[in-house]
């Protein structure tokens, strides 16, 4: 989870953590557990325009690293791009 720069959040506390803080953790919590199928609702949502690139690249890793299912639920366009696109999703 390197990539969503958890290090930099670890010591604060949850009150005091950002909506794309926030975000990051729950993503690194769903993904550290294991399951056959993770339904992940808006991953994008509260993170900058680089944090939802990485979180998308991170997503696909494990996908493709553990053979993982993902369904997804997005309404930002942008995000739907950047799926496509930078990162290979069909």
């Amino acid at each position: 989870m390197k990539p969503l720069r958890m290090d930099d959040i670890m010591e604060q506390e949850v009150q005091n953590l950002s909506g794309g803080e926030l975000q990051r953790v729950a993503l690194a919590l769903c993904l550290g557990k294991p399951a056959d199928v993770y339904l992940i609702d808006e991953p994008s949502a509260y993170l900058d325009s680089e944090q939802r690139l990485v979180a998308a690249k991170v997503i696909k890793r494990c996908e493709e690293d553990l053979a993982l299912i993902n369904v997804w639920n997005t309404h930002t366009h942008t995000h739907i791009y950047i799926l496509k696109h930078k990162t290979g999703y069909r």
